[in-house]
């Protein structure tokens, strides 16, 4: 355990869960190595920041933030206005809680807290998780005492002290066996399993692609559409010969991810990190608007390696992505040189290496 004085780590992160569930991996991390630490969240006042920060039992702060304006307009003219509002509110919570540190995940609400604590002469410090960052992370890197990259290509657009690490994700238990997992949602452990998942969020393109598929191969799915096509597509599941569990979001990804046979998925940095850590074949569709390019960045990499197939947003159709997965299913030994190869990028320590880094920074 390092050190038992008593210090307030502020992490700002949210937006979406690939900027939270590595900030509340690092944090929980934190709170192994440091009990006496006393940890919270600056997050947005969305609900799914509020729910899962709070589902992890740790304190949850709303914090005003704007998106940086993607075209000129009135929200481009305004945004300087906000954000000086912002900061001195973010400068205020941070003086009201205590905070002693400052650690920035991404997302829009670590803008206002990063620059307060910069202000307060706080130290900070930065995880970013894709291989292209955006320009929160370019600009607050110039003031973060370390950046931790999840990819080693990110440094080349960071300034200061950077440490790759990969990407940390919570330690996960899984449930059950396979068998128990698919029958806890109805599914067969006979079948082939295809986990499908655009994230958190959700990707439309895929699940009118998958949509297509469901009931007219041999295979089952596991498919989170996201909470805006959840009740689109939910009817699929009430056809018997459908063989689909769908959901919009779930703690038990991990599980499924086990579960399944090959992983269909978007190319963002956690999603990525979630299925190297268990080892699944994946075929990856990465979101053609991120931020530089970075999700298609992110799965080339995986692809180079061996460990995935990527097809390109515009040219998904169901007969090519029926195709691509029944490549992978029926050869044993793509399966296994593909599961081997992806477990290179995981990084099953980086929590606690950021963890160790930043508590013996603060002493």
């Amino acid at each position: 355990m390092l050190g038992s004085r008593h210090r307030v780590a502020g992490f700002a992160a949210g937006g979406t869960g690939g900027h939270l569930v590595p900030a509340i991996a690092i944090a929980d991390a934190i709170g192994k190595l440091s009990p006496s630490c006393e940890i919270l969240f600056f997050a947005t006042s969305r609900p799914i920041d509020r729910n899962l920060i709070q589902a992890h039992g740790y304190k949850y702060v709303p914090v005003l933030s704007y998106p940086l304006p993607r075209s000129i307009g009135t929200d481009a003219l305004l945004f300087p206005f906000r954000l000086v509002l912002s900061v001195l509110l973010a400068m205020e919570k941070l003086k009201r809680f205590g905070v002693s540190v400052v650690v920035l995940a991404g997302g829009y609400p670590s803008v206002p807290i990063g620059f307060a604590g910069y202000l307060m002469r706080k130290p900070v410090f930065l995880q970013e998780q894709n291989s292209v960052p955006g320009v929160a992370s370019r600009v607050a890197s110039s003031f973060a005492r370390i950046t931790f990259v999840g990819f080693p290509e990110a440094a080349k657009y960071l300034k200061g002290r950077v440490v790759f690490t990969g990407n940390p994700i919570p330690r996960r238990g899984i449930s059950g066996t396979r068998e128990e997992i698919l029958a806890s949602v109805g599914l067969s452990p006979q079948k082939k399993t295809i986990l499908i998942t655009g994230g958190s969020q959700g990707a439309s393109s895929l699940n009118r692609v998958v949509s297509q598929l469901v009931g007219k191969t041999d295979w089952q799915f596991i498919w989170q559409t996201g909470r805006t096509d959840f009740v689109r597509y939910l009817p699929l599941s009430r056809q018997e010969e459908s063989s689909v569990y769908i959901f919009d979001f779930t703690e038990r990804i991990a599980d499924f991810i086990f579960a399944s046979d090959v992983v269909v998925a978007r190319a963002g940095a956690l999603t990525l990190a979630e299925i190297a850590a268990l080892g699944k074949p994946a075929v990856l569709v990465p979101y053609p608007y991120a931020t530089g390019g970075h999700q298609l960045l992110n799965a080339k990499a995986v692809a180079l390696s061996g460990g995935a197939v990527v097809i390109r947003d515009d040219e998904l159709s169901p007969q090519l992505l029926e195709e691509t997965v029944a490549g992978i299913l029926s050869d044993e030994e793509k399966l296994d040189s593909m599961s081997e190869a992806i477990r290179c990028f995981a990084h099953p320590d980086a929590a606690e290496r950021i963890a160790n880094i930043i508590l013996e920074e603060m002493e």
